[in-house]
């Protein structure tokens, strides 16, 4: 399920970049950047967390499998999600965030809080 999470990420930053429109095409598509792209990668996203919840809650008395199983995982994903995003803003459209470059970064940058947090929790080598 980690694997679909991923994919989620990668989707969803995936639906902002840019091909050569004429200027009312560009107005459009700015506003709306490949929606349906967009809801299937929400739609990993919000399956995979469904399985993870499962599956950290039937794994929660071994905090040493939630580490190594969902929450490092989990948390590299995210980083690496949002880094994907920040770079396609960065390098295609020039630092021009759209609204849909805005949701990818803030659903990427809620799951990277939510691995983050548990991952420092259980880990007491990390403190």
């Amino acid at each position: 399920s980690l694997w679909f999470l991923l994919f989620g990420f990668v989707l969803c930053s995936g639906t902002f970049t840019t091909i050569k429109l004429n200027t009312a095409e560009e107005v459009l598509i700015s506003k709306f950047e490949n929606i349906p792209m967009f809801v299937l990668g929400i739609l990993f996203c919000v399956g995979s967390s469904c399985a993870l919840i499962c599956l950290a809650c039937r794994w929660r008395r071994n905090s040493i499998w939630l580490v190594e199983r969902i929450l490092l995982p989990g948390f590299i994903n995210s980083a690496t999600g949002l880094a994907n995003t920040l770079v396609s803003v960065g390098t295609v459209h020039h630092w021009e965030v759209s609204a849909t470059a805005k949701s990818t970064i803030i659903i990427t940058t809620i799951y990277l809080g939510i691995f983050a947090v548990p991952l420092i929790w259980y880990s007491p080598s990390l403190w």
